[in-house]
């Protein structure tokens, strides 16, 4: 965010005298795409859009090159003095600070979470996340009482969490993820891509407790291409039948002759998502990366795997040996396209278990989402293909910006992959 000339308020009061002073007062923000942003200087002149706000609140995290923006582009214009930066970690000390630090930093805008640390110089926090979310309710409850100019909740006055020791913290956390690896490095499903197909596959699976699944994604948030529709725009189209599964999840949509409109697709996301990490049967391994599969005599029989990061910077270390999953069946939902795309059935063809794959043709909506379902099949013993992996390995058309056959996908790949495992 950046100091803007703000709006002609109607309004009375504190806030009305706040909005008064014209010049050094946050009245917005200047917003771009992010993939533009980081293309300034490659490209002849971008030029942004704004958006005008009564109140900015600021939650842009630490340290980085994309940490603190807020309270650091206040300092470079002026706004405040400078930025401290974060001391070294104490999870206690720093955790009460970054509540007591929530605040209007300066007219028009609230700091919050550790952004806070970063403004104030306080400690870092670690791998705790209470001040998270207490500090946000805070912003909240702030932003509202200045809005509305009514006096801010007095329960956040002297807040103290209760005290932890930095050990219990990294004992806790291990102990279960290793119980996870322990649990899961023999398993009845590995899902490769937490895209909308894998994350579907999962989520049906997930109805069925007998049945182990491991969901492996190399990015930390999962949802591949369904946090957004076409061309970064929010909505997402699900040509019908697709939206029963809405229905099932209780996501609410717009109907038109022939589809539906979700209004944002993170909201089919997130509600998935939320839905099968509540299951038992159901871990997902989040920034982990699949580098190979385990193949004996002709058929998949689990997957190789290792950190996401440490996937990427092979060759730049001393060998970093991955470790294994092994399971019944593969579903392979890796996308397509790009350099991390198709990547399961692009392997199956390198070791010689299929000829070929001959990649997607141009686009044709109503010919691809068909085609998509019919080829969600196992390609190889022990492997199943679904999502666009499976058009990339067939030769089939693009899609385009709709998402039914990603759902009807996963929910074929999940019977197909229960049938295997049952039978």
């Amino acid at each position: 965010p950046i100091p803007c000339v703000p709006w002609q308020s109607q309004t009375s009061g504190q806030y009305q005298r706040r909005v008064h002073g014209r010049q050094g007062r946050v009245g917005g923000v200047v917003t771009n795409w992010s993939l533009v942003t980081k293309a300034h200087g490659t490209q002849s002149c971008m030029d942004p859009q704004v958006m005008e706000s009564k109140i900015v609140i600021s939650s842009c995290g630490h340290d980085g090159p994309f940490g603190a923006t807020g309270v650091k582009r206040l300092a470079e214009v002026g706004l405040i003095e400078g930025v401290k930066g974060m001391k070294a970690l104490d999870m206690n000390a720093s955790e009460d600070a970054v509540v007591s630090g929530v605040r209007e930093v300066v007219p028009g805008m609230i700091v919050t979470g550790m952004e806070v640390a970063e403004l104030d110089g306080t400690p870092r926090m670690g791998p705790t996340f209470g001040a998270m979310i207490v500090s946000g309710q805070k912003a909240g409850d702030l932003a509202n009482s200045i809005i509305n100019d009514t006096e801010p909740s007095r329960r956040y006055t002297d807040f103290s969490f209760a005290p932890i020791k930095e050990s219990t913290v990294a004992r806790e956390m291990t102990r279960r993820y290793r119980k996870d690896l322990l649990k899961f490095a023999d398993t009845d499903v590995v899902i490769v891509g937490g895209g909308p197909s894998g994350l579907t596959c999962a989520y049906e699976l997930s109805k069925h407790p007998e049945v182990s699944v491991a969901v492996i994604e190399a990015s930390v948030a999962p949802g591949g291409g369904a946090w957004v529709g076409g061309q970064l725009f929010s909505g997402m189209v699900v040509r019908k039948p697709g939206e029963k599964l809405f229905d099932e999840l209780g996501i609410e949509y717009a109907t038109k002759k022939n589809f539906v409109v979700v209004k944002h697709a993170g909201l089919f996301t997130s509600t998935i998502m939320s839905q099968l990490l509540r299951a038992d049967n159901v871990k997902l391994f989040n920034a982990t990366a699949v580098e190979d599969f385990i193949v004996k005599e002709g058929a998949v029989c689990g997957v190789v795997t290792n950190w996401a990061v440490v996937s990427r910077a092979h060759g730049t270390q001393s060998c970093m040996d991955p470790q294994v999953m092994q399971a019944k069946v593969v579903v392979s939902s890796c996308g397509h396209d790009g350099p991390f795309g198709a990547t399961g059935v692009k392997r199956v063809a390198e070791v010689g278990l299929i000829d070929k794959v001959p990649g997607m043709k141009a686009l044709d909506m109503n010919r691809s989402e068909d085609a998509v379902i019919r080829s969600t099949r196992e390609i190889v013993p022990g492997m199943i293909v679904t999502g666009m992996e499976a058009v990339e390995a067939d030769g089939g058309a693009r899609m385009g910006p709709t998402f039914g056959a990603m759902i009807v996908s996963g929910q074929k790949a999940a019977e197909l992959a229960l049938k295997s495992v049952t039978k």
